[in-house]
């Protein structure tokens, strides 16, 4: 067993459900209707005035059942954590053909934005060709709780995949302003 320290600059850190996910297009398409949604849940959050921004119309059935992963109209897939801001992708399960006439369908995206999101939050995954979950354990920070000489802590993650602690990551923004990965990790 070996244990590997790795420092790299990220702007984003993207949890998926599948490969397609991962390019914030808004527009799925059949093969992707056969993955698992990701389930997503606030532990706890600190309000101070803050508010999740779920424009009107985005989600048709409450947004705590599409984030459970219980809804029949939508399917969390990307959850996007950078600095001040994370982004739920979310990609409707009702179809419209892509070009009149054909047995192409598109299915539409939508994303949700948690702005100022400072708590706790989980994140679960189904890994294709494996039942157990992936999870995520996320703690978001703001200037107050995350300070360090380093520079400022935006996130921690740990990670666990096959029911075992996987990775512990934290995203930060350094002191000349970008922001980087670093990830402790058993391989």
């Amino acid at each position: 067993m070996k244990y590997t320290i790795t420092e790299t600059k990220c702007e984003t850190y993207q949890i998926i459900g599948f490969q397609n996910a991962s390019d914030d297009t808004d527009v799925y398409f059949e093969e992707d209707m056969n993955h698992a949604p990701l389930r997503f849940g606030i532990l706890y959050q600190h309000l101070d005035g803050k508010t999740i921004d779920n424009p009107v119309g985005v989600l048709p059935q409450p947004f705590e059942a599409a984030c459970r992963g219980e809804s029949s109209d939508w399917k969390l897939v990307r959850v996007d954590i950078c600095e001040k801001e994370l982004e739920l992708g979310f990609m409707s399960t009702k179809g419209t053909e892509m070009l009149k006439g054909t047995s192409m369908f598109r299915y539409s995206g939508q994303s949700v934005y948690l702005k100022s999101f400072v708590g706790a939050l989980t994140v679960e995954a189904r890994r294709q060709g494996t039942s157990v979950l992936d999870h995520y354990n996320i703690e978001m920070h703001d200037e107050s709780d995350g300070a360090t000489e380093e520079g400022q802590w935006i996130a921690t993650i740990r990670e666990s995949r096959y029911g075992k602690e996987y990775a512990y990551e934290v995203l930060t923004r350094k002191h000349d302003g970008e922001t980087y990965l670093k990830s402790f990790r058993y391989d």
